[in-house]
């Protein structure tokens, strides 16, 4: 093993002379996509009498070539393990091997979507909520939320050009399963198809908890009936009129429904 101060420490065989020391394998040299990926390669100097050169990534085979010197550049085959192969016989028989892995790997993480808000179940009385939360450096982000009841599927929002944080209220639309989308992704590209996507969702059943006949009946006749935690009655206020209540003895939790 040595260290020839540019490839690192690497296996080396060597015959004891110059010409005939050179790397047998090393491990995976690591880059990000961001730098050039070329091979460059120059046999002349031994005038050889046969050249093969070899790049592949992982198992398959991306370029061949037979000539004394050259170079291929293979920036536009993104991130992988490469492998390049360069093999020359000298005019004095002298075999030479040129032998390099490169692990190319994307210098920008996915972006990271956070949902927030509701999930589960859920009665109308309780606050129907969706937040969202992208990484900064996210492009495009787009905000999609889709209502499912038995009338049908209904988008009720739909941004493709949302904020990366914000938040969306539904509690106006009633009963229904409810789902978030949101989709983003980063700005890279350092090749074609570099730009990498995230996609997170999140779910919400809002189910009624009463029938709605006998939330009619109570603000018919005035009447009350505990359900759970709550009390709900009909009552009359100087601002709002003849409404129904709901209420757990708090003050703080009484909501009238307009």
């Amino acid at each position: 093993m040595a260290d020839d101060g540019v490839l690192g420490k690497q296996l080396w065989i060597s015959d004891g002379t110059a010409a005939g020391t050179h790397v047998v394998k090393f491990a995976p040299r690591i880059e990000s996509d961001a730098q050039t990926q070329e091979l460059n390669w120059d046999s002349t100097s031994v005038s050889p009498t046969g050249v093969s050169v070899t790049v592949k990534k992982g198992a398959t085979t991306i370029y061949t070539a037979a000539n004394a010197s050259g170079s291929f550049n293979y920036d536009s085959y993104g991130t992988g393990i490469f492998t390049t192969e360069v093999y020359a016989v000298g005019s004095s028989g002298e075999f030479l091997v040129d032998r390099q892995i490169v692990s190319v790997i994307d210098d920008s993480a996915e972006p990271t979507v956070s949902l927030l808000g509701s999930s589960g179940r859920e009665n109308p009385m309780q606050l129907q909520d969706f937040a969202w939360d992208v990484d900064a450096s996210a492009v495009g982000v787009h905000v999609t939320i889709q209502q499912v009841t038995s009338q049908g599927s209904f988008v009720i929002y739909d941004n493709p050009a949302a904020a990366h944080s914000g938040s969306f209220n539904f509690d106006s639309y009633g009963l229904g399963d409810f789902t978030i989308t949101v989709a983003a992704s980063d700005a890279d590209s350092d090749w074609t198809g570099d730009a990498s996507s995230t996609t997170a969702t999140r779910q919400v059943t809002v189910y009624p908890t009463l029938p709605l006949t006998l939330l009619r009946d109570i603000m018919q006749h005035g009447s009350y009936l505990g359900v759970g935690d709550f009390l709900y009655f009909s009552a009359q206020t100087d601002e709002t009129g003849g409404e129904l209540w709901r209420s757990d003895g708090r003050t703080a939790t009484w909501h009238h429904f307009s």
